[in-house]
């Protein structure tokens, strides 16, 4: 970068703050990395993961786009020209617009039929890529860098492009600016896992290197967004099915075989199962493996996801190849190892191998209530409410979530603290999830936990409001506590929200026909 572009801050960059929380492996934490422009979260916000927004969501309209590209164009041809502190200012203020991805593109056209000097642009690409505190500029300064090769700035881009919300403009510029595309995108999507992963995996389709196709297979789909994004990707670069006709399939190979087909088939925002040319011999070659080496609860769920794909839609696969598909996924379900290996599972510390054995164990007639209870009163706050309440078939199992409801959920701590909310997010609000997980059963069990339901309409958490009324829509009247009509009275009258105040209203109806 040239020393005679200025800094618009003496605030530490985005740039300074990404390098400086980088482990020895190239990678940030994995979680509650902050960067100098987030934003405070105003309550009932929900929060973008990093890289979402460009993942998921086109830019402004055309028009706003044109008009946004030729500003920001205009800004950098004319500092090109001239550097001064006044132009860079400008230039700064004209990039710091958060819809960067929605007229980067229109942008970069309008800067190169301007034609200014190649080696002026990359420097300003640099300048702002190391020296904003805001990350449009950023994103913008990694696109000009792209354009003009990355030349001395790689280290600049992998380093952004650790973070997801960067990696999209690191990768492209990768894509456009080295030598070695495919290996640097790999290198790159090895340091991310959310939005960055997927969006360094889009760019490698079609990738041909051996390396980076046996990654794809084993490592390259997972992510934590979702697998789905990528697994078709997987399955077609990868080639998951010459792969698992090789005479050496390991057991590595096998369970990440069964994540990308459960993954195509579960299906959403890309290509799934109904995409694959080459599906049934897919599954059938993962079949004829898993009748020999069964062994584990994703074999077994992926199993169980074939049946369901038969049988809910075929893809118009031919009704000989279905039939035959079905019955080796049913022998692999039949196999008596399961019931022992899924009452294991119910007893893992480990959260996936828990969901795993809790979404096997209906198939198998194993009761889960006194596990999941069990799990609750060690953590009341914990994962299981929903579980436990779906295995709640008597009174007496009924009875017991409530009680521990009422013991985790005392007045106080409903009524006091917490802020009038819509929805409720974060730590102090987690005895407002016990209320509304709560809350979201008891509509089916009249007269069950009456003075939950009554206490649900004096949380602050406007959501476990809405459920205490539609718990009572549900109930006849007479199971109603003695104060609800008090509170509905209250609510009626001043709930600042007033589809609560309708449906108080008409409750009240209800509870004395005469008002």
């Amino acid at each position: 970068m040239s020393p005679t572009l200025p800094r618009m801050t003496a605030s530490p960059s985005i740039y300074e703050v990404v390098r400086a929380g980088l482990g020895a492996d190239g990678r940030l934490p994995a979680q509650g990395f902050a960067l100098p422009d987030d934003p405070a979260p105003a309550p009932d916000q929900l929060l973008w993961a990093p890289g979402a927004i460009d993942g998921v969501l086109a830019g402004p309209g055309k028009k706003a786009a044109k008009k946004q590209a030729r500003a920001a164009s205009h800004a950098l041809v004319k500092a090109t020209r001239q550097p001064t502190e006044r132009r860079l200012a400008t230039l700064y203020e004209t990039l710091r617009d958060e819809s960067s991805l929605g007229y980067v593109d229109k942008m970069i056209e309008y800067v190169v039929t301007a034609d200014p000097d190649a080696g002026t642009v990359h420097d300003l690409g640099v300048w702002l890529a190391t020296t904003a505190t805001d990350r449009s500029p950023v994103k913008i300064g990694l696109a000009l860098v792209g354009i003009t090769g990355l030349r001395d700035a790689g280290e600049v881009v992998m380093t952004l492009g650790a973070h997801d919300e960067f990696t999209l403009f690191a990768a492209v510029a990768l894509s456009n600016g080295t030598p070695t595309p495919e290996l640097d995108l790999w290198h790159l999507a090895q340091r991310v896992d959310g939005w960055g992963r997927i969006q360094c995996v889009e760019q490698l389709r079609g990738a041909s290197d051996p390396q980076i196709k046996d990654w794809l297979l084993r490592e390259g789909f997972r992510n934590s967004i979702m697998y789905e994004y990528l697994a078709f990707i997987a399955a077609t670069t990868g080639d998951l099915l010459g792969a698992l006709r090789r005479p050496d399939v390991d057991r590595e190979l096998l369970t990440s075989a069964g994540q990308i087909i459960t993954a195509l088939i579960d299906g959403g925002p890309a290509e799934d199962i109904g995409d694959l040319t080459d599906a049934p011999a897919l599954l059938d070659a993962y079949l004829d493996l898993l009748a020999d080496r069964a062994e584990t609860l994703t074999d077994l769920d992926t199993a169980v996801s074939i049946v369901g794909v038969l049988d809910r839609d075929p893809h118009g696969w031919a009704e000989s190849k279905r039939a035959g598909l079905l019955d080796k996924a049913q022998r692999v379900i039949a196999a008596p190892l399961w019931p022992t290996l899924v009452t294991a599972g119910l007893e893992s510390d480990d959260p996936h191998t828990f969901w795993l054995a809790n979404q096997a164990a209906p198939r198998f007639a194993i009761d889960t209530f006194d596990i999941h209870l069990a799990r609750l009163r060690a953590d009341p706050f914990g994962t299981s409410w929903y579980a436990a309440w779906q295995a709640a078939d008597s009174a007496d199992r009924r009875g017991a979530l409530v009680s521990l409801a009422r013991n985790t959920c005392p007045r106080e701590a409903i009524t006091t603290g917490a802020p009038d909310t819509l929805l409720g997010f974060g730590p102090e609000f987690r005895v407002h999830d016990v209320l509304g997980w709560t809350l979201q059963e008891l509509r089916h069990y009249p007269g069950t936990g009456t003075d939950l339901v009554a206490l649900g309409l004096c949380s602050p958490v406007a959501r476990n409001r809405n459920m205490s009324l539609n718990v009572l829509k549900e109930w006849p009247v007479e199971d109603w506590s003695d104060v609800v009509g008090e509170h509905l009275r209250e609510l009626a009258s001043s709930d600042r929200h007033e589809d609560i105040r309708a449906a108080a209203g008409e409750l009240l109806a209800r509870l004395d026909p005469r008002q």
